[in-house]
């Protein structure tokens, strides 16, 4: 497993998070919590700025953790795992995705937050969450490997509509180095320069989607989220 995938997998969590705060925000809204808070005059930017910190604590924690487990298993004698792969990568190379990996938090947590104000129903909205989610992990080459699934033309269409693809590719083209040494998409489609489909090859492709797909769902959330599930 090379760094693009291995760190897609170590960051599992970047979906998991947003989820429960979707899950809990949705819970909040049932019980007329959120409500209290707006008399208490909270903001739309507020609340979607507190919800976000929350996000990049329980992430970055999360994101620690698991190298510190991944670490365990390069030096343990019990792992047949134990390519340190990881420490190829330089220290900008780091800062870079985790700054993407921000981005997406940000994306994501808004995105959960705006769906639960699509429905009336609370049923109705824990749907949308949850096939959010199912859709996200499924179509944006997170957690799978990207050189076998691009191969079906039914998923890079499907995925092309996936806005959480764009970020993982930003990532992926990243940890690759494909930024620097075009080779470097091998990492990502090993048989790339024998006719292997790439979705993305540089980091434009992926890094403006990501910025207008922020703008417009903030856009959405500024327009749309309701404090209560509409009467």
């Amino acid at each position: 497993m090379l760094p693009p995938l291995l760190l897609n997998v170590i960051s599992i969590s970047i979906f998991l998070i947003p989820l429960y705060i979707g899950l809990v925000v949705i819970e909040w809204k049932r019980r007329q919590y959120l409500i209290k808070l707006k008399l208490g005059t909270l903001s739309k930017l507020h609340f979607i700025i507190i919800l976000f910190l929350i996000s990049i604590i329980l992430y970055t924690t999360s994101f620690l953790i698991n190298l510190f487990i991944y670490n365990i298993f390069l030096w343990s004698n019990y792992f047949f795992y134990n390519v340190p792969i990881l420490k190829n990568l330089s220290a900008i190379i780091y800062v870079m995705y985790f700054f993407n990996n921000l981005l997406l938090l940000l994306f994501i947590t808004i995105f959960v937050v705006t769906i639960s104000s699509l429905s009336k129903k609370r049923s109705i909205a824990l749907l949308y969450l949850i096939l959010f989610f199912i859709y996200s992990i499924c179509f944006s080459d997170s957690i799978m490997d990207a050189n076998l699934l691009n191969k079906n033309i039914v998923y890079v269409i499907i995925g092309y509509l996936n806005p959480i693809k764009y970020f993982i590719w930003t990532n992926m083209l990243i940890t690759s180095y494909t930024f620097i040494d075009f080779y470097g998409i091998t990492q990502i489609i090993s048989d790339y320069f024998n006719g292997g489909y790439a979705p993305f090859y540089n980091l434009w492709m992926t890094l403006l989607p990501s910025l207008l797909f922020i703008t417009v769902i903030a856009f959405v959330y500024w327009k749309k989220f309701y404090w209560g599930f509409k009467k």
